[in-house]
């Protein structure tokens, strides 16, 4: 597995990469018919957000090998004795997949400004057919200083009066990768209108609990 941080600086969250076998069990999953909506428990502002919470037995088996052993969760659960417990040699903690759904995002829908539960989270990139070239070059975008559309983008604070930001353009490169970030990270993926959707997605949350 190839795990990237994007920068230097930037400790919120760090890049995946799936087997093809394990990318394809969740392309297959993804074309089911879903019947568990989440909308009133997610944030975004789709239509089809669906909870994969049954499937997450199958989910936990790829994921947990790619995930569990990342440099990033490592640090994480350092991290998490040190600020529980005040100490580096604190009782020992294990990470557990507990919440896993899909989105599919239609031209015009968006991700607000959110954050999630647990401690670290996760996407996953199974169908992102942006083109960025195109949503660039309309009217309102392409004289624009801070070109949007469609970009995922993180927010953490950076200075007491500024924020960091990191937008990633994440186009069909992406597909069978993901990104693995903290999950009180703020974060955003702001709206499509030329481009040809959805774009799918599957997220999920990690939580703890003591050994």
């Amino acid at each position: 597995m190839n795990y990237k941080a994007f920068t230097s600086s930037m400790q919120y969250a760090e890049g995946f990469e799936l087997s093809k076998s394990d990318y394809d069990f969740f392309k297959k999953l993804v074309k089911k018919k879903h019947a568990r909506k989440s909308n009133k428990n997610l944030a975004g502002n789709l239509t089809h957000e669906y909870n994969l919470n049954e499937y997450i037995p199958q989910a936990r088996i790829i994921l947990d090998k790619v995930i569990i052993n990342s440099p990033f969760a490592n640090n994480q659960k350092k991290d998490h004795v040190n600020r529980l417990f005040h100490e580096s040699n604190g009782p020992k903690i294990r990470f557990h997949l507990g919440e896993l759904w899909v989105n599919y995002m239609q031209k015009n829908e968006f991700n607000p400004l959110h954050h999630h539960s647990g401690i670290f989270s996760f996407v996953l990139f199974i169908d992102t057919k942006m083109n960025f070239k195109k949503e660039d070059l309309q009217a309102h975008v392409k004289e624009a200083n801070n070109k949007l559309p469609g970009r995922f983008a993180f927010y953490w604070p950076e200075h007491i009066k500024t924020l960091g930001e990191r937008q990633l353009d994440i186009d069909k490169k992406w597909e069978g990768r993901g990104l693995l970030f903290r999950s009180d990270t703020s974060h955003t993926v702001y709206p499509f209108s030329v481009s040809k959707g959805p774009r799918i997605t599957i997220s999920g949350n990690y939580f703890v609990t003591l050994e």
